[in-house]
């Protein structure tokens, strides 16, 4: 990061300085806005892009109580390892991405131990794989067929893979440079929809793991290192220094006791709840809205924020998962590459391009999936 930090030569207009401190509050001002710090400082711009990435898992019940236990982490990117067990279990609370990590830290610390992972639907995430050219899967315009024509269109041709033998995660590879404008032709019932009765799926394939992780974690669970449950978590709470997780599902309501559990469900979906100290002031000021799903910031289609007012902010723009309820597929490399490169772009001219979402992706290109 710091080597592109660095100007093209010593004549180039642009220089970046990086304060490494906490963002809490924003408040407009003549001209611009000042930005306030946890520590009390302040620091005048011109104007502000929003690229937070994804916020903290939710909130759990019975989490308020936990505050100061040292059995319970909250985050997973804290620094849970200073509270590691020397053997018995933790309870990973989640199966996707951020519990492969935790299972990977633990691997390369040699930890004695178990790993309980539950999750509600019980589902790992899927490898990575080879893939073949398939082009008989899209329509001319995928966007317009709704999500009832899309669950068919996936149903039928996930089965024609599955006949030749391929792996039909190559459809939703397929379907990604067309994701976002899918995702926005939905009404909001069919994107609620979707994440009922879908996400959960759709994120097990699309949210892949390197073939080695992957084999690395079946033996795991093969050798009894981890053991993976299907369950909803029904509260936590603190026995002596331990925490209590109990877990519901179609057996019944079960308890398991730990001396570490980590929270790895997955960033905070509902934005107007957000915990997130800069988001709150945001709100209180009006200076933003939730998007129509509530799972981020409602953003135009030149990055501009919409305040509560519905008109669009001159001042604050934003990108990345921020987007999620616009694009649902704005978490991941190439398209924050794409937002990154058009937002400087208006910022660095000033140009706002009407006839056009900027928010999307310029190029459909053709995708094939990679092997890793």
């Amino acid at each position: 990061l710091f080597n592109y930090m660095q100007p093209v030569d010593e004549h180039h207009p642009a220089t970046i300085e990086a304060i490494e401190n906490k963002a809490i509050d924003i408040k407009p001002v003549t001209g611009g806005a000042e930005i306030e710090f946890a520590n009390g400082d302040t620091v005048r711009t011109d104007r502000i892009l929003l690229a937070t990435g994804n916020q903290q898992p939710a909130t759990l019940p019975g989490v308020e109580k936990l505050a100061e236990h040292p059995g319970y982490c909250p985050n997973p990117w804290s620094n849970w390892c200073e509270r590691l067990p020397a053997s018995g279990e933790i309870v990973v609370l989640g199966t996707g991405l951020s519990m492969i990590d935790v299972f990977l830290t633990l691997e390369e610390r040699k930890w004695e131990g178990r790993l309980v992972c539950i999750s509600r639907n019980g589902k790992l995430p899927q490898s990575h794989f080879r893939g073949i050219d398939y082009p008989e899967f899209l329509p001319e315009e995928p966007q317009k067929v709704g999500l009832d024509g899309l669950k068919k269109l996936l149903e039928k041709h996930c089965q024609q893979l599955l006949r030749l033998g391929a792996n039909p995660g190559i459809v939703v590879d397929r379907l990604r440079p067309h994701t976002q404008r899918i995702w926005q032709n939905f009404s909001i019932e069919e994107k609620q929809r979707f994440l009922n009765e879908f996400a959960a799926q759709w994120n097990v394939i699309r949210h892949r793991i390197a073939q080695p992780i992957h084999q690395r974690i079946t033996e795991a669970i093969t050798d009894g290192r981890v053991r993976v449950d299907r369950g909803r978590i029904e509260a936590l709470a603190a026995v002596g220094d331990r925490i209590s997780v109990t877990v519901r599902n179609d057996a019944g309501e079960s308890k398991i006791e730990s001396n570490l559990v980590i929270n790895c469900t997955g960033p905070q979906s509902a934005f107007a709840g957000t915990e997130v100290p800069l988001f709150k002031s945001l709100l209180q000021r009006g200076l933003v809205r939730p998007d129509e799903m509530n799972m981020g910031i409602d953003v135009g289609p030149d990055f501009s924020v919409t305040n509560s007012d519905g008109k669009r902010s001159d001042l604050i723009y934003a990108i990345g998962p921020l987007m999620r309820g616009t694009l649902w597929e704005t978490t991941a490399v190439p398209e924050l590459r794409g937002q990154a490169k058009r937002v400087a772009e208006i910022l660095a001219s000033d140009e706002i391009a009407a006839d056009r979402d900027l928010r999307m992706s310029e190029k459909e290109a053709h995708v094939v999936e990679y092997y890793i």
